[in-house]
């Protein structure tokens, strides 16, 4: 394609559009929250009501003997593992000594 064929698709893709105004959003309500893993499920029960006094007794057995982790990794591989906050009661001397040694390399 030459440069002027890109001109003229670039002018054809960009014509009657108006650009946002300061401050305004395209998508004002943001991402949806969904639930994948709880949305996959409800799907199941919905398709296979027949599967689910199994699937109930079958994850209560699993939990009775100690077993949670098969549970655990579903949710985690379809929603993503939880985010935990972590807090310290030390100070951060790392970043200090790491800016110290930058300015060091570069006398």
């Amino acid at each position: 394609m030459s440069d002027s064929q890109n001109t003229l698709a670039s002018q054809s893709q960009t014509r009657g559009l108006i650009p946002w105004r300061p401050g305004q959003s395209g998508n004002p309500g943001g991402r949806p929250k969904r639930k994948p893993f709880l949305e996959a499920i409800e799907k199941w029960i919905i398709e296979h009501p027949e599967d689910v006094p199994g699937a109930i007794k079958a994850a209560f057995a699993q939990s009775k003997k100690g077993s949670i982790a098969h549970l655990r990794e579903l949710i985690d591989r379809v929603d993503g593992p939880v985010t935990q906050k972590v807090e310290h009661s030390g100070s951060v001397e790392l970043v200090h000594e790491i800016e110290e040694a930058r300015k060091r390399a570069e006398e």
